[in-house]
């Protein structure tokens, strides 16, 4: 079920074990919604009545792979601002920058430490508030600058 005082991620991972550990893992922190590849987990992001905070996803995945599901979410306005981290075994140096190349914050070598992902998870969504606090200040400070300029008028009277 879904907890509006939980952040939320969305696993993309064909393998049903690598699922049930990171969904048993990650839910009494996050929402945790699962999807089997890529394919699933945009059907999945179109189903959401919210938008994940973060994107967890495999490479390797039939019907559609990560990097391909990487690619359809960078090309997508409503998508594009969701951060994507890979787990996946492909780890040479051509995988990782191909994997950051189509828009993947990070590329996370199977198998993992849990503790480094659980820290990289909650250090990215900790940034991710920071930078929605500075955008929000910064923009209630402008408009109060415009407000106390006098330069915006509101003509109520028509």
């Amino acid at each position: 079920p879904y907890l509006p005082n939980k952040t939320t991620i969305l696993l993309a991972e064909d393998n049903q074990a690598m699922i049930n550990f990171l969904t048993k893992k990650l839910r009494d922190k996050y929402n945790v919604f699962c999807a089997l590849n890529g394919r699933e987990a945009l059907k999945k992001l179109h189903d959401l009545s919210v938008l994940p905070d973060l994107i967890l996803s495999d490479i390797m995945m039939d019907k559609m792979d990560g990097f391909a599901f990487a690619k359809v979410i960078a090309e997508q306005d409503s998508y594009n601002h969701i951060p994507i981290v890979f787990l996946s075994a492909k780890s040479t140096s051509a995988d990782k920058l191909r994997g950051l190349r189509s828009g993947a914050i990070d590329l996370i070598s199977k198998p993992f430490s849990f503790e480094i992902l659980s820290q990289k998870i909650e250090t990215i969504l900790e940034n991710i508030k920071k930078q929605k606090r500075a955008i929000l200040t910064s923009s209630i400070s402008n408009l109060k600058s415009v407000n106390n300029s006098g330069t915006v008028h509101a003509d109520v009277s028509s």
